[in-house]
């Protein structure tokens, strides 16, 4: 019972039991290796056996108790990594362990309660070696693998309320706009159009420029801003286009209200002139008063002035450039100058 080999051999026993498909004796071998005393080079293979060996016996709950070990064994240590392909320390077969333990965990959350049942594993008490909040850490993959296998079940719904989950519950961590960047993704391709919809007005109210996680995670509000902006342009276009369709009155504000949210939050965009035309525009077909246009008066004016500044003086007349670069591409910007129609859209455009 000494023997310096006896880890070994439990867990080649119970490499043989699980064959034999006798699981509860495999289970126990495995336990063997598993005893709190024991410290060798088998325990995340044993773990992970010992959850196939409960999984076998119908004992979900039991087996995922197992690989949650495992995750905390390879994951427990790298807290918010956000690429499992990328972690450092891993060979080629412990990488292989961590997918497959993964893809049985999704397997097993999908034949319980989904996604909803997550949180009661990542809250679960952890060993003595583990980090107390590693499960947390490491949280946002297993929402992710889950949806990733509901996806690949061609189960879309069910892959997007995994990754809304992790949102909703983690809002302020960092991987948080990944996952919700995720769910607006999946209704889109799959045509659900009103779901799209709310899902970014959600984005832009969590990671926007109000936003409790601009505090919380910086350099995560930082990266999501990108999406905002993107997200923030296709509300404002698609109300604007409703507006124009109903002529209603809340559906003209509703537009109004997303441009200037998208004006607030990038002031210093390259399109942010034309949004403000949109904008103007947009109330005046509204409120077509001279209230409205008086309120924009500062606007059309700081535009003449700018197109106005691109004459040059030239004896008696203005004209308009060089350099100027023109349609045809076959002239040199240096030289150019009047060119026909970029002199008459300009003169429109005044």
């Amino acid at each position: 019972p000494d023997t310096s080999y006896a880890d070994e051999a439990q867990f080649r026993r119970g490499e043989l039991l699980f064959t034999a498909r006798q699981y509860p004796q495999a289970e126990m071998a495995y336990a063997a290796v598993l005893e709190p005393d024991r410290i060798n080079p088998y325990r995340d293979r044993a773990l992970y056996m010992q959850g196939w060996a409960r999984f076998k016996q119908g004992r979900l709950d039991d087996a995922l108790q197992a690989f949650f070990g495992v995750l905390d064994i390879k994951l427990g240590h790298h807290p918010g990594d956000d690429n499992l392909s990328a972690l450092e320390g891993l060979g080629r077969a412990e990488r292989e362990l961590l997918e497959d333990t993964f893809r049985v965990i999704s397997l097993s959350l999908a034949n319980m309660e989904g996604a909803e049942r997550i949180d009661a594993y990542i809250h679960a008490p952890v060993s003595a070696q583990t980090p107390h909040d590693a499960r947390q850490g490491y949280a946002f993959h297993v929402y992710e693998q889950l949806g990733e296998f509901y996806l690949k079940q061609d189960r879309p719904k069910d892959a997007a309320d995994a990754f809304n989950l992790f949102a909703t519950r983690s809002p302020l961590d960092a991987q948080a706009p990944r996952l919700h960047s995720r769910v607006i993704d999946i209704y889109e391709r799959a045509g659900f159009a009103t779901l799209a919809l709310d899902a970014k007005k959600q984005f832009v109210a969590h990671y926007g420029r109000q936003s409790d996680f601009r505090t919380a995670s910086p350099e995560a509000w930082r990266k999501a801003q990108p999406l905002v902006q993107t997200h923030l342009t296709e509300l404002a276009r698609h109300h604007h286009a409703q507006a124009q369709r109903s002529k209603r009155s809340v559906d003209y504000q509703e537009a109004a209200h997303w441009y200037r949210e998208l004006l607030a939050s990038f002031p210093d965009d390259a399109q942010a002139a034309h949004h403000r035309f949109l904008l103007a525009e947009l109330l005046y077909r509204s409120a077509p008063t001279p209230a409205t246009l008086k309120r924009y008066e500062e606007l059309v004016s700081a535009t003449a002035e700018a197109m106005a500044s691109m004459l040059h003086r030239d004896g008696e007349r203005y004209v308009l450039g060089p350099p100027l670069w023109i349609a045809q591409e076959l002239y040199d910007p240096a030289t150019s100058m009047n060119p026909a129609y970029e002199l008459s859209a300009w003169a429109r455009g005044l």
